[in-house]
């Protein structure tokens, strides 16, 4: 993909990639599933409680895990619309998980992962590892 003199890009040592144009974030990781799917953002951190009440807050929305995605998180998978890690790879139990169920997932962001935001809208592309955020 091409970029312009006008966007900013800032690479990492995991080699993600983030710039801006406009009202729109974009973040690239690796495409773990096919798919593009839009809405809000639900951050799970690390040490959550899957409860009931997670379960309903995470429903239509778009979850990212920050740390390991345990088995125990994989009952989240069924409420929500798309995933986003920080850390794995294409073989790894989130992409797994989402490959069997059907949803769009992006895993790898490394240190792209700071940008987003709890409760932010954004587009996932599962084909190609493009995430998009609305400021």
């Amino acid at each position: 993909m091409g970029v312009s003199g006008a966007d900013h890009i800032m690479w990492n040592a995991h080699r993600n990639w983030k710039w801006s144009r406009g009202s729109t974030v974009k973040a690239k990781g690796i495409g773990a599933c096919p798919g593009k799917r839009s809405g809000r953002l639900y951050i799970l951190e690390e040490d959550a409680t899957i409860s009931d009440k997670v379960m309903v807050a995470i429903a239509d929305c778009i979850i990212a895990f920050d740390g390991a995605f345990s088995p125990r998180r994989a009952l989240c998978a069924r409420s929500c619309i798309g995933m986003l890690a920080r850390s794995g790879g294409f073989t790894c139990h989130a992409a797994s998980i989402c490959r069997e169920l059907n949803i769009p997932c992006v895993v790898g962001l490394g240190e792209a992962f700071d940008i987003l935001k709890d409760g932010s809208m954004l587009t996932i592309d599962g084909s190609t590892g493009l995430v998009e955020i609305e400021e």
